[in-house]
């Protein structure tokens, strides 16, 4: 800093680095790396960034097998710690993984020890999000919703304290799929308006990233622990063994059984079609891709990191120039070829894939978090009820 330089201290040629700790006792850095072979490495290095060792991570049952972790140098000695929510573990220098019995109300941080060794702070909270079902015909767009509380302008589906997310509609059907952790893991349920079935029994520190049903309203697939499973509405599963962990699922035709998501290969983020008779993965670009859709027609639109509108086309991927500043992180829906979703400005909004018009369809409460689906009547969307993070102290018995 002195001499506003840098250098370069590890550079890991075939593979990736997802993440480090230093610990100034040891003078000791640990480097968390996908490798060549696919698998997750643990890497010690000396502070002038020589390698010293490089073990693969051997995973427990209680660990999915494509589960990133963030592990940091703990007070035992050749040991580092690392949180998977609710649950904490120890990593030795040579890859082996041992459960620690701290039992955690909430999900927590892993915990970033003082130097001295005998406590440690954690960053834990409470997320609690609804998803609820909007009439399609908003007021006007020049109509600002009602400064009231979100949750009595858009009353919930599904109320729980806890999080709420990915609604859908059912096709053919009267159910709607959600994602909860109202049973204190991310579980798939199905509500038809006034009873509740919970579908999938996922184990503890479970995360979801994108469910979608089946053309016949029977199975839904759903992206859980970074793995893709179809569950029935009778609860029986089939698991896919994809050899890559699957970050986001975005849409799934159940006619020819092809899966649209991101996947990571060797730390390398993939926007990728995947056919699952025969896992077979295609990938269609390796850009950062926050939400795609295939339309009715068979079109593929996809949204960059910059929340751009992209469509592929012969020679490049073409820019939808019309709704350049139209995209958020509040995803989109295409319905009968019409995008629908909610710019930065909290505007709801379409534009028609074969006409290329665009129209403002209303105005949506600053507090909805994402649109996830639509039918000829109503918009399901996800909106955040509370959030609150907290900082937390772990002291150890000497």
């Amino acid at each position: 800093m002195s001499d506003n330089t840098s250098q370069v201290l590890y550079d890991l040629e075939d593979g990736n680095l997802a993440h480090f700790d230093y610990s100034i006792d040891d003078d000791l850095i640990a480097v968390t790396s996908y490798h060549q072979d696919g698998q997750f490495y643990i890497d010690m290095l000396d502070s002038k960034g020589a390698l010293l060792s490089s073990h693969p991570i051997k995973y427990p049952a209680e660990i999915p097998q494509h589960r990133t972790i963030s592990p940091n140098f703990s007070p035992q000695k050749n040991k580092l710690i690392f949180s998977t929510g609710r649950q904490l573990f120890s990593l030795t220098f040579d890859g082996k993984v041992s459960k620690i019995h701290l039992p955690l109300d909430q999900s927590a941080s892993s915990p970033d020890f003082h130097p001295s060794g005998q406590r440690a702070l954690v960053i834990k909270g409470q997320y609690d999000s609804d998803i609820a079902s909007v009439p399609l015909k908003l007021p006007g767009a020049t109509t600002t919703p009602s400064k009231e509380d979100v949750s009595t302008i858009y009353p919930s589906a599904t109320r729980s304290i806890s999080r709420e997310d990915d609604g859908i509609f059912q096709p053919n059907g009267n159910l709607i799929a959600f994602t909860s952790r109202r049973s204190g893991e991310d579980q798939v349920w199905v509500t038809n308006g006034s009873d509740l079935q919970q579908l999938s029994q996922f184990p503890m520190d479970t995360n979801i990233y994108g469910i979608s049903w089946s053309v016949d309203g029977q199975n839904i697939l759903v992206n859980a622990n970074q793995a893709l499973t179809k569950i029935s509405l009778d609860t029986s599963r089939e698991e896919y063994s994809l050899a890559f962990p699957v970050d986001q699922l975005f849409q799934w035709d159940s006619v020819n059984n092809t899966a649209l998501l991101t996947l990571t290969v060797k730390g390398i983020a993939m926007f990728a079609e995947v056919n699952l008779e025969n896992l077979e993965v295609n990938v269609i670009n390796q850009v950062q891709v926050n939400w795609a859709q295939r339309s009715e027609d068979g079109r593929l639109i996809y949204m960059d990191h910059m929340n751009r509108f992209w469509q592929p086309g012969p020679a490049e991927d073409q820019l939808i120039e019309e709704l350049t500043y139209q995209g958020s992180e509040k995803r989109f829906v295409i319905k009968e070829n019409v995008i629908y979703s909610i710019n930065r400005d909290n505007q709801f909004w379409s534009y028609n894939l074969k006409t290329y018009e665009f129209n403002l369809l209303g105005e949506m409460h600053k507090d909805v978090d994402y649109l996830t689906d639509i039918n000829n009547e109503n918009l399901l969307i996800t909106y955040v009820v509370s959030e609150k993070k907290e900082v937390a102290e772990l002291f150890l018995k000497e």
